[in-house]
Order: structure tokens, then sequence, then C-alpha cells
């Protein structure tokens, strides 16, 4: 270890733009230093230069460098005295003051002897073994008291900090010591090539069982070997893991405060990950009554997708209570979903997850929290928005404004209000990140992939009103401005994240073949099936009947399983009951959600599905967890799936399903960039034109926004 003292020093309340200008105008120093004050403390900041000048790339020019940095005491760096041999700061990274508490440089790894120089690509040459040759050196620039050396060479750069929403976080870790490597031991020439393996470790929340209001305490995160008491949650999973990486970790508690903030990262080592620690600062606030368990919640993102979650229950209460009464407050956190990553799995550009918050009597709140792969401004703090009443009655009473409005003057007026009034539920933050999302993938000419993660799957958040479009050739709506897509978050709901890609060699196609007798004939029904068949290669036609229906559900027909399942029938679903909302067969008998969730075929296949018939998509609640066909589908295996929240017409219900199949399996298109099209034919023409067909909106999709179908051989 030496003081390598080539440095800019720079203040922390500077601005982005001054500070890029300070290092840029010295472009051969190694070092940035930050220093910040704060409560008559200092606390200083240490990053590599190439790695400052890189991650402060998009940042907004006249935002301070603490709040582009995220800056925390947690997250600054040790003090080291120069000549000390204290190993509490004798780490890489550690800023090095002299006998007069004046900065002299910063502390960086001794480079080894004279081993043969890396190939340029390799990882070897990026991370440090050997040094690059000796350059010209800078002293500090920007406040007094130059050190200048021209001996210091280059050495290999530390881990500079992770950026993340608008800011960067650096890590919350201490850099391992230097490796030596034993006498005789030969020098590598090459990087060895990275090896993945899969991932997985309990999650371990350590904090106290009950706290005072406004008395700080700290949430321990970190792994266990097995399930923790009091901890809910699967396993953290990653499938294909390398040796070493980052978890995005966010925490998020109703009722509590962070006064380092909500978001950290994490680094774990894979084969040893229950060293990997994190403390978070928290202080729960004074409740309205007396006693109250809260939840905290952990979200865990690898590369910004989703691959752990867990609970843990608090007691708040004063030290006056009596344990009778903490006792009967406590109560055991929900469980959580299993989560799992694999390998090659495309992050959306924003995940919103979306959490129910008890506590609230009749009202009913939900927790928003947020996750990009870009750098873009999310609140620290999740936001949180309450209704007035239950979303279930609040959900009935906006959709049967939709009911018998094809003929209505005022249509686009009533689909507009009701746009707006689920926009009034969205907090602003999600149409800031939506704006920076679209501004910073601008040059790729393409829409967002928006991926909602959520516990109230009733509200149809597609139609919230966006204030200002990322496109204004496209109505406001957000589904026609972004590709959506929805999953099922709860007690024992389907794996997460879902999949991008489905591999697909043979479809179904399940039609409702009604006697012209019954009054329920649907001839464009009978044409979409035909269509839709004749685009698989090895087509299975089934009519909905119980002779067809019941090889089908048991996995048995097609033989060979298939991979895409689509129905083409009547359809109706019962305001707060959709536990009634059903399927009509021919002979007249309902085809519910406990037929679907009964059935092999999710289990077995793993299938899409496309139910093309009025009302179904709409879901519920029922024992705790999502209900309705988009329920039974997604607990049952399905991978996707898509229905109409409302009646849909006939006749552009067939067009929008056989154009849906064209631009999917003969052009591969993403599904939910296709039916972003779709709602987008919805227009608001204005005064005295005919009103759009609401079929156009009517459709609910729940799956990975980038989900493609892949044709096999």
């Amino acid at each position: 270890m030496r003081v390598d003292r080539s440095f800019v020093l720079i203040e922390a309340s500077q601005s982005v733009e001054e500070g890029l200008e300070l290092v840029r105008q010295h472009p051969d120093v190694h070092f940035v230093i930050l220093r910040r004050e704060e409560s008559g403390k200092i606390y200083w900041y240490s990053y590599r230069a190439d790695r400052f000048l890189a991650d402060m790339e998009g940042q907004p020019p006249t935002s301070t460098l603490k709040l582009a940095l995220d800056m925390h005491e947690y997250t600054s760096k040790p003090q080291h005295r120069e000549g000390s041999t204290d190993e509490a700061t004798f780490v890489p990274g550690a800023v090095v003051l002299n006998a007069r508490g004046r900065l002299v440089g910063v502390l960086e790894v001794v480079e080894m002897a004279s081993p043969p120089p890396p190939s340029p690509s390799s990882e070897l040459g990026r991370f440090g073994m050997p040094s690059p040759p000796r350059r010209r050196e800078w002293g500090n620039v920007g406040l007094p008291s130059p050190q200048i050396s021209r001996e210091t060479p280059e050495e290999p750069p530390t881990l500079g900090p992770s950026r993340h929403s608008g800011a960067i976080r650096p890590t919350a870790r201490t850099a391992p010591p230097a490796f030596t490597p034993p006498a005789g031991a030969p020098v590598p020439t090459a990087a060895e090539p990275v090896s993945h393996s899969p991932f997985a470790a309990w999650p371990d929340l350590a904090a106290p069982e009950r706290v005072e209001p406004w008395r700080e305490f700290e949430l321990g995160i970190g792994f266990a070997r097995q399930a923790q008491s009091g901890v809910s949650g699967g396993p953290v999973a990653v499938v294909d893991a390398p040796p070493e990486f980052d978890l995005r970790v966010q925490v998020v508690g109703v009722g509590f405060h962070a006064p380092d903030g909500w978001v950290y990262d994490l680094h774990v080592v894979r084969d040893d990950p229950y060293t990997a620690r994190l403390k978070v600062k928290l202080v729960a606030g004074v409740s309205e009554t007396r006693i109250e368990t809260r939840t905290l919640s952990v979200l865990f993102y690898f590369e910004s997708n989703l691959c752990g979650q867990a609970q843990r229950s608090i007691v708040v209460a004063w030290d006056s209570e009596s344990a009778v009464d903490l006792a009967a407050a406590s109560r055991p956190p929900a469980t959580s979903v299993p989560i799992r990553v694999k390998p090659g799995l495309r992050a959306p550009d924003l995940t919103v997850t979306v959490q129910l918050e008890s506590g609230h009597g009749w009202r009913e709140a939900f927790v928003w929290s947020f996750e990009s792969p870009h750098a873009i401004p999310i609140p620290e703090t999740p936001p949180i928005t309450v209704l007035d009443q239950n979303a279930g009655a609040f959900v009935d009473a906006l959709l049967e404004q939709l009911v018998d409005l094809s003929d209505d003057p005022t249509a686009d007026n009533v689909m507009r209000g009701i746009a707006r009034q689920i926009a009034r539920k969205v907090p602003p933050a999600v149409w800031i990140a939506l704006k920076e999302v679209g501004r910073t993938i601008a040059s790729e000419r393409r829409a967002p992939d928006v991926l909602f993660v959520t516990e109230e799957t009733r509200l149809p958040w597609e139609l919230s009103w966006m204030p200002e479009p990322l496109d204004p050739a496209r109505p406001n709506h957000l589904g026609a401005q972004v590709n959506f897509g929805r999953w099922i978050l709860g007690t024992s709901g389907p794996p997460l994240p879902p999949e991008d890609t489905l591999p697909w060699h043979d479809l179904v196609v399940v039609v409702g073949n009604y006697p012209a007798s019954s009054g329920l004939a649907l001839p464009h029904a009978v044409t979409e099936a035909r269509a839709i068949q004749g685009r698989a290669p090895a087509h299975t036609p089934i009519e909905l009947n119980g002779a067809d229906l019941d090889p089908f559900l048991e996995g048995d027909t097609p033989p060979n399983g298939a991979e895409i399942v689509h129905f083409a029938c009547h359809g109706a679903a019962q305001s707060g009951n959709l536990a009634a909302s059903s399927l009509t067969m021919q002979d007249g008998k309902r085809f519910t959600p406990a037929t679907l969730e009964g059935s092999e075929i999710g289990g077995k296949w793993g299938p899409f599905l496309f139910l093309n018939a009025c009302e179904v998509g709409r879901a519920g609640s029922a024992l705790g967890e999502t209900a309705g066909f988009a329920g039974a589908a997604l607990h049952e295996g399905f991978r996707a799936f898509i229905g109409p929240l409302w009646k849909v017409d006939s006749r552009l219900a067939c067009e929008i399903a056989i154009n849906f199949y064209a631009r999917t399996l003969d052009q591969c298109e993403p599904v939910a960039s296709v039916l972003r099209d779709v709602r987008s034919k919805y227009t608001y023409r204005g005064a005295n034109a005919a009103p759009s067909p609401d079929t156009y909106l009517a459709y609910v999709y729940y799956g990975h926004p980038a989900l493609r179908f892949v044709r096999q051989p």
C-alpha cells in the first residue's frame, strides 16, 4: 500500500458541471477526492478519475455533487494518518492526512513486481495486474494546498461507485487488502474465464422485536444458510451468478424514516454470501394508536431484475406498554413469492413495485418503489397513495361507466375522465421516472419497457392518463405510451421476474362454435380460430365442449404439449365476484377460473394464454390472492396472460387477435409492443365525431414487457 498524491479536491457542495470542468482541465489526474461538511463534521470520498467522469455522464449539470453521488456518513472513506499502522484505516481508497490534518493523497495498492503485460481485453488488464505505464501527475486542484508528486505510478483502480436512479451510490463495504502471491507462485498473464453457477441464500433481516417512536435503531440485512425466524420470503436466487456481484437492496417501510436513505448496494461473494452485511439506520414515527405492528420489506435486485424479497414485522410502542399488549399486536409478516433470475434476462427500463400496506382501516394504501438500469431520478422515500374506498369497489364503479358507450357522443369524455381518476392514484414520481427513461433511450428510437409488479391487480393502471405523453401522436394512456406489462406480487404468487422469451413449436386454439339455435353464435370467433390455426406448423383446434376439453385440460392433447393457448368465445364477469367470472361453453355450461386452475396444462406446458372473451381480464382478490382468470393462470404456471377488462366488439376482437399473432409469431415482435399499438388505435376525435371503439383499450397483459415468441424447429 502506498500514498497516491495525484488528485483533484472538490467540495461536495459544488455542482456536477463545476466538478466535471475541474477534472477535465487536468486529464492525467488519478483520483477525485470530495470533501463534505455536515453538522460540524468533515467526511471524505475518493473515486478513480476515469470512473468519476464516466459516472457523471447524464447527471443534471446543476445538481450538487452531494446529491448526484448520494453521499452519506456510511459511504465516506476512512481517514488515515500518514505513517500510521492502524489497520482499521489502512485500506485502499482511504484518504491520507498528515500530522497537521492536511490532505496529502489516497491509499492505493502497491503494484506487483514486473509481471508480463496482459491482453488489453482481459479482466486482468482492467483491474490491475500489472499497472499501466507511469504518466505525468497533477496535484489537487480546486482548493488550496497542492501536493504534487511525479514519482507515483498509476495503480490498479478500485471498484468505483455504483450508479442508480439519477444518483451514484458508493457500495457500502470496505475494500479488501492487497493480495500478495506466495513466494515462487507463478504470476498470471491473462484473466481466467469467469465461472458462473447458481446462487441462492435465505434473506436475514435482523432488527429489534420492539422499537420506540423516534428512537433510532438498525436493520441488519444479510444472508443465512436457512430460513430465519420472523423473516418471511424465499431464498434470494440468481440462476447463473458470477463469483462476485452486487445486489441492489431497497428497503420499504411505511411509518419509518431512513436518515441515510432507502437504497443500498450489497457486495456478495457467491460461494460465501454470509459475510455480506448492510446496516440501515431507521426511525419509527409515532402512530395514531398507542401500539402498532409495522412491516419492513426488503427488495433485492440483480442487474435491475427483482431476484428476492423479504419482510419482517416490528412492534412500535412505548416502554410502558405491557407484554400482553405487545404479544397481541405482533403478527407474522406476509409471505413472499418465489423469485429467481435467469441468465440473459433483459431488465425492463423501469420496474415499479406496488405493495399493499395495512393499518389504514377500511381504506387501502399502496407503497411504490422503483428500479431501473438507467440513471434516472427516483425518490429515496417510497411514495404512498391511499384509496378512500376498497379498490375492488373503485374499479367496479369505473368499469360500469364503460357499458354501452358505443353510440354515446360523450364516450371520449368518459374514457378520459376514468383515465384521469386512475392517474390521480399514481404518484408523480412515476411520471418523472418515465419521462427520464424516455429521454435516456431516445436515441434507440423505441418505447420504454415498463413492468408493474403489484399486489393491487384490480386497478387498470394501463389506462392512467400521462400528464405529459412521451409520444404526442398517441393517446396519453400509459399502456399506449410504453410497452406495459404487469405481474402479481403477493402470498404464494407466481415466480418473479416473468420470462422475456417463450420458445414455441405448437399452439392450441379453443373456439366457441355455438349452434345458431342457441342465440350465441360467434362467426367472427370461428374466423379468428381458423386464421390463427393456420399460422402454426402443428396447430390443434379444439371446440369449447366437454368431449374436446377433457384431454386438453389434462395435458394429454396435443401429445407433445403446446406453448401458446388461445380461446375465442363468450365470457362474462360479475362485479365484486371474480370467482363468478366465466367462459360460456357450447352447451351453455360455465368454464370458470376454478376450471382453469384445476387443469394440468399450466404445470405441464407453461404456456402463454390469450382469452379473447368479454370481461375475463378483470382481476380480484380472494383468500388473500389474486382471483379471476389472470390469477388462476399465473398461479398454475402459465407464463403470461391477456384478456379484456370489459365487453369487446366481436369483429374488432377478431381483427386484434389475428394481427397480434401475425406480428408476434411471424415477425417476432414483443407482445407488449403489439398491445401498445392496439391501444394507440383509440383516438380522441373531438366534438361532433363518432367515438373510437373502446375495444382497443380493453386488453390487459400480465407478463414481461419484452416477451417474444421464438419459433422452434
